[in-house]
């Protein structure tokens, strides 16, 4: 993926998956992009977090 910013969210949770699909509706300059946490890119960049970031994903997804 290329420099937009990249949101991991969780792909098993209805509340998440409303608010990204709220989003991906209002953003018509396509500046978000979307990984379920569950995905492998998502499991990817959740390895390669650094160790304290990794509870405010978690909060996140």
């Amino acid at each position: 993926m290329d420099d937009k910013l990249i949101i991991l969210f969780d792909g098993v949770c209805n509340f998440c998956n409303y608010w990204v699909n709220f989003i991906i509706d209002r953003d018509r300059r396509s500046i978000q992009r979307f990984a379920a946490c569950q995905s492998e890119f998502g499991q990817e960049t959740l390895k390669k977090i650094k160790p304290f970031h990794k509870p405010i994903l978690i909060h996140l997804c």
